[in-house]
């Protein structure tokens, strides 16, 4: 599913706060839950659970928009439904989300 703020992508003026936001809540976790981290290329990264038989997952790409700035072109969470831990970690996530940022389902 993709998620976007009401204003679209082009007029979010909050993508650093969010990728700091989205990395500091997978990496800071209490409940000892490991996200594997790919950068794709120099303007997408993948945070994955690694499970075997079911993968959660958030996907993002971005454009760079001069210096030290980046508009965000698009943000998937994957989630499957198996009650893991990860699961749970993104279903909360993707509710801060939404309180902070402003982003909805798509």
């Amino acid at each position: 599913m993709l998620v976007i703020p009401k204003q679209g992508w082009q007029n979010f003026i909050h993508s650093k706060d969010l990728l700091n936001f989205i990395s500091e809540t997978l990496v800071s976790t209490t409940e000892n839950i490991h996200w594997e981290h790919f950068q794709i290329s120099e303007c997408a990264l993948v945070w994955c659970s690694g499970e075997i038989d079911s993968t959660n997952q958030i996907q993002i790409e971005w454009k760079e928009n001069g210096k030290n700035s980046l508009e965000i072109r698009s943000l998937g969470i994957e989630m499957t439904n198996n009650g893991g831990s990860h699961f749970k970690q993104l279903f909360r996530l993707k509710r801060e989300l939404k309180k902070r940022f402003g982003l909805n389902e798509r």
